[in-house]
């Protein structure tokens, strides 16, 4: 679940080269088992708030057994204040486990930092998704931020076509960290 930067904006062959599908290649490969499906379920300008009204759409006719949840670049670009950003995230994850009956992995993907003045300025978001993990004890935080900032600027940069999306290099990254 995710904006443009799950759903692969920017890649030149986005259903091949986005991390969910990238994720499921690596994932058969490394479990052995061919039964491993990775759904994208994002929506380019998606913000936290408008998943949190799609859910019933979204998870209608699928039972999955992991979701992984990775917004926040249009929440911030819209000046949605981190503790509010927390809350919508908690409803989420709330919303998600009904619909699963509590039978889903729900793990949020820390807050991914973008390119520029955007590599520390959604530290906030990062941050709450951490915390929020950790206080609730049901939701596993994919924290893939922690693993991008020692990087550093540039290098991630590198990963990036844009201020905020992935290359196919980036999103190769991302699946492997998922991975891992």
């Amino acid at each position: 679940m995710g904006d443009s930067v799950t759903a692969g904006t920017g890649l030149a062959d986005r259903d091949n080269e986005r991390y969910a599908t990238r994720l499921q290649a690596i994932l058969r490969e490394r479990l052995g088992y061919n039964g491993v499906t990775c759904y994208s379920r994002a929506v380019g300008g998606a913000k936290l708030n408008d998943a949190r009204f799609w859910w019933r759409r979204d998870f209608a006719g699928v039972q999955p057994d992991l979701v992984t949840i990775a917004y926040g670049y249009n929440d911030k670009s819209n000046t949605v204040p981190a503790e509010y950003y927390r809350y919508a995230l908690e409803d989420y994850i709330d919303r998600i486990a009904s619909v699963t009956g509590g039978g889903a992995a729900i793990c949020p993907i820390a807050t991914l930092p973008g390119a520029g003045h955007r590599f520390v300025m959604l530290d906030d978001y990062a941050q709450q998704v951490r915390e929020l993990c950790a206080q609730r004890g049901d939701a596993t935080c994919i924290d893939l931020a922690a693993g991008i900032k020692p990087m550093g600027r540039e290098a991630w940069g590198e990963l990036l076509g844009d201020l905020a999306h992935p290359t196919a290099e980036g999103h190769e990254w991302i699946a492997n960290a998922i991975a891992d």
